[in-house]
């Protein structure tokens, strides 16, 4: 069985239909029903230890209760978690607002590259995501 990604979703794993499909489309895709959010992120680039450059503000106004809110690397995994279950959160049509420093939950700086910003509402009933950038440290 060859697995491929379906969705930056953690755990968005699925079997492949036609054997493996490697440099090609995968078999199966999902797209990601929305959230009816307005997830942005500003900037889109963070530079760990730059005096202006070091954060990201992730803001989150939507219809819908945000139910997590987590930082995933290019292959998926969870490298911290903004908001999580049981958090409090805006009210649905408020706007909340985080700020990310380019660390990991350990409080480590995470390796250039890029990540993913993931939001989904508490109902379940979708997700949005947006790409960011980690540059390297800047002293």
């Amino acid at each position: 069985v060859s697995w491929e990604r379906v969705h930056p979703a953690p755990g968005a794993w699925a079997a492949c239909l036609v054997g493996s499909t490697p440099g090609t489309p995968n078999s199966q895709t999902a797209q990601a029903t929305p959230t009816r959010s307005g997830l942005t992120v500003s900037p889109r680039t963070c530079a760990p230890g730059h005096p202006t450059r070091g954060l990201l503000e992730v803001s989150w106004v939507g219809t819908a209760r945000l139910g997590s809110l987590y930082i995933l690397d290019e292959a998926g995994r969870t490298v911290t978690s903004l908001v999580s279950a049981g958090d409090v959160v805006p009210e649905p049509g408020a706007r909340g607002s985080w700020i990310w420093d380019g660390r990991d939950d350990r409080g480590m700086d995470c390796e250039p590259g890029v990540y993913w910003v993931l939001a989904s509402d508490a109902e379940k009933n979708g997700i949005d995501a947006e790409v960011v950038v980690v540059a390297p440290r800047m002293e």
